[in-house]
């Protein structure tokens, strides 16, 4: 039997309240590509995405996607409840049901230009 690597815990100096959300096993990847250690959110959809995913979701407009930093930003309590209620398997399993089987999700190897 192999031994499971334990995952060093990642904290937020500026929110200490998203340690939680941060650790969680389903948010260690980015929701959009799969990036490991997603440092930045949507507040208002739920999910932690990475850098270059974060870009995608601020051209969107505010109004669909309010991005925040993880580490950077002053959280308000309304958004931590939102993030830690939804999470990056729940925002997933929500906006990617009605894609089609044959649908590739664009991942962190294929470069931004699939994102």
């Amino acid at each position: 039997m192999l031994a499971k690597a334990k995952q060093k815990d990642i904290k937020s100096h500026a929110n200490p309240e998203l340690n939680d959300i941060i650790n969680d096993p389903d948010n260690r990847t980015c929701a959009d590509c799969g990036a490991k250690a997603p440092r930045w959110a949507s507040v208002n959809l739920g999910l932690l995405m990475c850098i270059d995913c974060s870009g995608v979701h601020r051209n969107l407009g505010v109004h669909i996607s309010t991005v925040k930093s993880l580490t950077l930003d002053k959280w308000q309590q309304k958004w931590i409840d939102t993030c830690k209620a939804i999470g990056n398997r729940c925002a997933n399993d929500y906006y990617e049901a009605r894609l089609p089987k044959d649908y590739k999700k664009p991942s962190h190897d294929d470069g931004r230009a699939a994102i």
